[in-house]
């Protein structure tokens, strides 16, 4: 019997031996997904859709001005160096050049109706003297002369 032992165990040690000396297992390989790409294109029956949705600029910034406009041209980009003094942006002339004009305008409306109502004081207080007019047609030309001369003054 002891031979049987000994053979079984000279057996059994070099089958752990030899399957210790094996190769080693690679690691399993990692699964790639397949990915089917989809394409979004024009539908060929001509079908147009349309979707609700803000838009928002990705780069913004806060600054504020005394005017409202606008931007005609921007001279700068972003990180440029500048100097004080320097034209940064241009704005769109067309609504201060009619704003201007329209003030213009009214400034002489405003003259021209002064002239008017100084001319009519001097003829009725010319009239009153004279006693060919009455004191209240006096009167509302000194008011209306008054209203003139505050409109010039606001133009």
């Amino acid at each position: 019997m002891p031979k049987i032992h000994r053979r079984l165990h000279t057996l059994l040690l070099s089958v752990f031996v030899l399957t210790a000396c094996s190769e080693e297992v690679p690691p399993p390989l990692e699964r790639v997904r397949a990915i089917k790409p989809f394409y979004v294109s024009e539908p060929a029956g001509g079908e147009t859709r349309r979707y609700s949705g803000s838009i928002a600029s990705s780069d913004t910034s806060s600054l504020s001005f005394p005017i409202g406009g606008t931007m005609q041209t921007v001279v700068v980009n972003q990180g440029d160096q500048v100097e004080r003094g320097q034209v940064l942006a241009t704005m769109d002339p067309e609504p201060y050049q009619i704003s201007a004009t329209s003030a213009r305008s009214q400034l002489q409306s405003a003259q021209a109706n002064y002239e008017n109502q100084k001319a009519n004081l001097t003829r009725q207080k010319d009239l009153l003297d004279k006693g060919w007019v009455a004191k209240a047609a006096y009167d509302q030309a000194i008011a209306t002369f008054g209203c003139a001369s505050c409109l010039l003054r606001q133009a």
